[in-house]
């Protein structure tokens, strides 16, 4: 109730990554991505007589989802679409994420909606320049792309970083946004203990130094990260996009870690007790109220409270038994139903 390179595969359906099938053909110049997701004991073997067992007669679950580039400010932007029928809802993921944090988004809200969802700079497949990141150019960025995509108004949805990117730009472009979603999110300032704060994401920093085996491990190491009972198929997803091979055949994740704390501190200079009172469209907070990599939630009640009061028309939502991760990446998250009731209204 909702309270106020894993060794890849050649299959016959495309690529076997994890629990995901990715069919890539013409995807290197843009072009449509079908995804299959399998739940754990479903993951397809090399034994069809298995995959029956396992599977049943109809198995396949497709996702129809296209990705492609466009060059903005100097760089390469990647994003994901989902392209449906209505209004646009424009994704903005966290500060050591990327694109595909949004699938379970674009699955459950196309083709009713269009789903799109981008990589920051120096993150996924989108460029990485080795300086300049910081709330203002991620927002520069994100007006770029809903130019280069002909989007005058759309639906913004944020979590975590993306969260403060998608409340400084609806504060400075308001007519460009004409809906907004902090997913546990938004806030920063001079005021945040970000020492305090880094120690609670140091986890996921910490990953991007490291060098991994194969994809395999990599993904093996997430999962202890996040605990088996916590660890879904759209965190696989992430993860198995998130990795990058380097020249000695080793794994590691596409973002530098100078570019993650570069971004983090960076919000020091973001005035977001200036920005909210600004924020005149109706707007959504969605909070994670669960302990997240063994620290509080990011965003404890009395912040998200004083968020959703600095802003004229916000509702703050608690998802029950999610926690910064899981409200977007839980098999069992309801986030999508409140979002999709808050387009409705």
């Amino acid at each position: 109730m909702l309270r106020c390179a894993l060794r890849a595969k050649n299959h016959k359906k495309g690529l076997l990554i994890g629990s995901v099938i990715v069919d890539v053909k013409g995807v290197s110049g843009g072009g449509c991505v079908r995804c299959h997701r399998f739940s754990e004991n479903k993951v397809p073997t090399g034994d069809p007589k298995v995959n029956r067992e396992r599977m049943g007669k109809n198995p396949w679950e497709e996702v129809d989802m296209e990705e492609h580039d466009v060059t903005i400010n100097g760089i390469n932007m990647h994003y994901a679409d989902w392209n449906g029928a209505g209004e646009a809802l424009v994704c903005v993921h966290g500060l050591t994420a990327n694109c595909r944090y949004f699938d379970s988004l674009g699955e459950r809200l196309s083709p009713e909606y269009r789903v799109i969802a981008y990589d920051l700079r120096g993150r996924g497949n989108s460029g990485k320049p080795p300086k300049g990141y910081n709330v203002i150019r991620h927002a520069a960025d994100l007006e770029a792309l809903l130019d280069a995509l002909s989007l005058k108004s759309v639906t913004l949805a944020g979590h975590s970083l993306g969260a403060g990117i998608s409340a400084f730009f609806t504060a400075h472009f308001p007519e460009r946004v004409h809906k907004l979603v902090l997913i546990d999110g938004g806030g920063g300032g001079p005021l945040a203990d970000y020492d305090v704060l880094f120690e609670s994401i140091r986890p996921m920093v910490d990953r991007l130094r490291a060098k991994y085996p194969s994809v395999a491990e990599y993904l093996k190491f997430m999962r202890s990260e996040y605990g088996e009972e916590n660890w879904t198929g759209y965190m696989e997803s992430v993860y198995a996009y998130d990795a990058g091979l380097n020249d000695d055949g080793s794994v590691s994740p596409k973002m530098s870690a100078e570019t993650a704390i570069e971004d983090f501190y960076a919000l020091k200079n973001y005035d977001a007790l200036n920005a909210f009172p600004r924020i005149q469209c109706p707007t959504l907070f969605l909070r994670a109220p669960e302990n997240y990599l063994g620290s509080p939630p990011i965003v404890n009640r009395a912040a998200a409270e004083f968020i959703a009061q600095a802003i004229a028309n916000c509702t703050l939502v608690d998802v029950e038994g999610t926690n910064h991760a899981t409200l977007l990446l839980g098999e069992g998250s309801t986030a999508s139903e409140a979002i999709r009731a808050f387009l409705k209204v």
